[in-house]
């Protein structure tokens, strides 16, 4: 098997940053992962706050939910497998405002609304999938040659790195001004998210 090691030093990481064409990327792979993943994961504790058992949330999220989200992650790899890459961001940011109104929705269904929660579960887990599969998609664009793994760990990280706090804090508001509220919040980094795709430029297929 050839041999693909090489050495990588902390400073050839960090020229990560200074690369013109992954600056204004950068703000995009911190934020796109936020909106569907607080829809979907903080719509589970709103819907035991109604009422509903562990056992009928875990099947309604962890079957229905999950399930859609594999699904579209898959076909959406498919279908837009040749799709520009500021095609594929926007599909991305559409499917964080279905995913978060899709959550403030939820917030005012009341839990004998099986079927309604179902369709907003499955909502929320396919814009879920689809804007997993694109942020994993388009992060694998933004990599030098010759260090491509140490790039894309590097986005992943970082993407984490901005996320868990996120989490921490849309904990707090749910807790203390409600679903709705946070959801509202949320949708603010949508606006954000709009505002650094309006600058940004897509990568050409000759300079991956």
């Amino acid at each position: 098997k050839p041999d693909t090691r090489s050495d990588v030093s902390i400073r050839q990481m960090l020229e990560y940053f200074k690369d013109a064409k992954f600056k204004k990327w950068i703000p995009l792979l911190l934020l796109l992962k936020i909106p569907a993943n607080v829809a979907f994961y903080f719509s589970n504790p709103q819907l035991i706050d109604k009422g509903l058992g562990l056992a009928e949330v875990g099947y309604i999220f962890g079957i229905w939910g999950m399930g859609a989200a594999v699904a579209s992650g898959l076909v959406a790899g498919l279908v837009f497998k040749r799709a520009e890459i500021r095609t594929k961001l926007i599909i991305a940011i559409v499917a964080n405002i279905i995913a978060i109104a899709s959550a403030f929705l939820l917030s005012y269904v009341s839990s004998s609304q099986t079927t309604i929660i179902i369709f907003l579960c499955l909502a929320m887990g396919s814009m879920l999938g689809l804007t997993g599969m694109i942020l994993n998609d388009v992060a694998m664009r933004h990599v030098r040659s010759g260090v491509e793994a140490t790039d894309y760990s590097l986005q992943n990280f970082l993407s984490s790195l901005f996320y868990n706090p996120i989490i921490f804090v849309s904990g707090y508001i749910a807790q203390n001004f409600g679903y709705p509220v946070l959801f509202v919040c949320i949708a603010g980094i949508i606006l954000v998210q709009l505002v650094f795709m309006s600058t940004y430029k897509s990568i050409k297929p000759n300079e991956w």
